[in-house]
């Protein structure tokens, strides 16, 4: 599939795909991508919106048993503000252990 400008997705680090592009989704949503991340970052970190440049990034959960884990335990894998640093710890924790096989995760 092709990104904008005619890059391959394929050709794009896996850590540098932004799944809300909307030209991954001109044509519906994107099923090659969602099959790279599953085989690569089942919990892949999108660090930009490109149509959204003053929102932060977000986390998609592509796998059938995350997917699972995160939609029950709704308070480790909040999106909320969080207001204490052992809070937050906790919860970094959490989203890395989920992202055993990504590349990375960000920062903050």
């Amino acid at each position: 599939m092709l990104e904008s400008g005619g890059t391959e997705t394929a050709e794009v680090p896996i850590d540098e795909l932004r799944m809300v592009d909307r030209e991954l989704w001109l044509d519906g949503p994107p099923h090659e991508e969602f099959a790279r991340l599953r085989a690569q970052c089942p919990v892949h970190w999108t660090d930009k919106m490109t149509d959204y440049p003053d929102e932060k990034g977000f986390w998609s959960v592509t796998t059938q048993d995350d997917i699972h884990e995160v939609s029950r335990d709704w308070q480790t894998y909040s999106s909320a503000p969080v207001t204490t640093s052992s809070t937050r710890k906790g919860r970094t924790r959490s989203w890395a252990g989920l992202c055993r096989r990504c590349s990375r995760s960000p920062a903050s």
